[in-house]
């Protein structure tokens, strides 16, 4: 039988998401606090839920994608929670970025109501979401990853379990302050190339050949040449990741000063009015600070 797969949050990854399980042929079931996001969805077919509760009811897998803890916590063990209505045998996966602790705490509630559920964070950004190329960071049961694995395909090209719950979410963070460090030095590296007198052009064709290669230079080598800073993923959402694997990183009594000090300057990207720009927007700090712009390229 196939599955009935169930999506909660339907924000710039989560809708494309839920669109790939869609297209894949699962029968879905769509929530959002705000309904008007899922229209698109339900004119393709899906069924809209009045809340995670009613969503979860009707569905074999339940899926969320949401800002952060508090929101995890808020569709899961809320009031009208999907806890409450779902069906024995039920895996919840939610691929948001949350504390590692909290998805323990999370599943811990799950499997009392009888289910299993799966912290499976993912990165790839808005375009792996729209392609179906996210990677997939899976902790929980290994049981409960292999019964929605097909679930998990529809959506990511690398799909990794890492072990026992909070692992995926652990390894999400680590990802993500590994990723947002080296977007804010490449920010600085280009600043400091164009104020000494480097083209952009020349700057980007020496650096993406050379060590200081990395998928961060390239995203910021392509934005500012573009002058494009429509969110992607926004400097609200990179603060607060910085701020999970700063909690996260003091549970375990690792210092990781290098993203004590960029989470610092990505407040003062907040503090500019930036929150829901791209993060690549640091640049534009360094720009403000340097009286600099960076790009476009010569031709």
């Amino acid at each position: 039988m196939t599955m009935r797969v169930g999506y909660i949050g339907l924000g710039i990854m989560g809708r494309s998401m839920a669109h790939n399980i869609l297209k894949a042929g699962f029968p879905l079931v769509v929530y959002n606090r705000t309904p008007e996001r899922a229209r698109g969805l339900v004119e393709e077919g899906a069924v809209q839920a009045a809340s995670p509760r009613e969503l979860a009811a009707q569905v074999d897998v339940i899926c969320s994608c949401v800002t952060g803890p508090h929101d995890v916590e808020e569709i899961a063990l809320g009031p009208k929670g999907l806890i409450h209505g779902m069906k024995p045998g039920s895996v919840y996966v939610d691929l948001s970025t949350i504390l590692p602790e909290t998805a323990r705490q999370v599943a811990r509630r799950v499997r009392e109501a009888g289910g299993e559920m799966l912290d499976a964070p993912v990165t790839g950004g808005d375009t792996g979401a729209r392609n179906g190329t996210l990677t997939i960071m899976a902790g929980g049961s290994r049981d409960a990853f292999d019964r929605v694995l097909p679930v998990l395909e529809a959506m990511g090209k690398k799909i990794v379990w890492v072990g026992e719950n909070g692992q995926g979410q652990t390894l999400k963070l680590i990802n993500n302050l590994i990723g947002g460090v080296n977007l804010a030095v490449a920010a600085e590296g280009l600043v400091m190339g164009v104020k000494a007198g480097l083209p952009l052009d020349v700057l980007g064709d020496v650096l993406l050949s050379g060590s200081a290669r990395s998928f961060s230079l390239e995203a910021m080598v392509d934005r500012a040449g573009r002058r494009f800073f429509d969110p992607g993923f926004k400097v609200k959402d990179r603060l607060k990741d910085f701020r999970l694997a700063l909690e996260a990183a003091r549970s375990l009594e690792v210092p990781l000063p290098a993203t004590e000090v960029v989470e610092q300057w990505t407040s003062r990207l907040m503090e500019m009015g930036q929150a829901e720009a791209d993060q690549a927007a640091y640049l534009l700090l360094l720009e403000q600070l340097t009286g600099v712009q960076v790009g476009p390229s010569r031709k």
